[in-house]
């Protein structure tokens, strides 16, 4: 099957999904049948929000989807590992604030498959992160002496995370932690650190539910 327009992609999507007409994917899950049906048949364009719901309905890529680029696989969502809270310390009994939902941040670019998301909870990152902001990392090779001056995420000897400047000890292999409202954590230990690879401004978040939660929600509506 050629894969080379919106319409072929989406139709293929959908069959991998499950569904095994036009008219059995938008009943499902509730969507204007004609509308789908031109959409998935070609015979009408559809664009960027469109395919955000698309590829999350059917697990797929919406750049892929629009573009035929970047792969099939859904790279352009992130799950919410932990919460950024005061002094930059982060919280990762994400469930708290969730309860049993498994939450992920959705972005208007490719993520790498690695990236993990980390939102920042109430305001004690101002000024420089807003409540709600989304803190995007990947894991890194380098070393904190590599990351000297920069924002990081890090996990210490103690066991702790935090979201801080990473400036030199005063011992040696140490490292202080500088927060924007809290005080100076000093000659801290470093074990891990991962860099930050996007800031999405929490205006701009969107928030879905994945995994068994997005299907159990489907099959709600497939027989509600």
């Amino acid at each position: 099957m050629e894969l080379d327009t919106p319409g072929a992609r989406l139709a293929w999507a959908r069959k991998q999904a499950g569904y095994d007409s036009p008219r059995a994917a938008a009943r499902a899950l509730r969507w204007n049948e004609n509308t789908y049906k031109s959409h998935d048949n070609g015979v009408r364009g559809y664009g960027v929000e469109e395919a955000q719901v698309y590829g999350r309905a059917f697990n797929v890529s919406w750049i892929w989807l629009v573009s035929g680029e970047g792969g099939v696989e859904r790279k352009s969502a992130a799950r919410i590992v932990g919460l950024i809270g005061a002094g930059g310390e982060i919280d990762t009994s994400v469930s708290d604030a969730f309860g049993e939902d498994v939450v992920e941040v959705e972005v208007l670019v490719a993520l790498p498959p690695d990236a993990l998301a980390y939102e920042v909870w109430g305001d004690s990152m101002l000024p420089k992160y807003d409540p709600g902001d989304i803190i995007i990392v990947r894991p890194s090779e380098v070393t904190p002496d590599e990351l000297v001056g920069d924002i990081a995420l890090v996990l210490t000897g103690e066991g702790r995370r935090y979201l801080k400047r990473i400036q030199r000890g005063d011992e040696p292999n140490t490292f202080n932690l500088e927060s924007f409202n809290a005080k100076l954590l000093q000659n801290k230990h470093i074990v891990e650190v991962a860099t930050i690879h996007l800031v999405v401004p929490a205006k701009q978040v969107q928030r879905v539910p994945t995994g068994k939660e997005i299907e159990r929600r489907f099959k709600l509506k497939a027989t509600g």
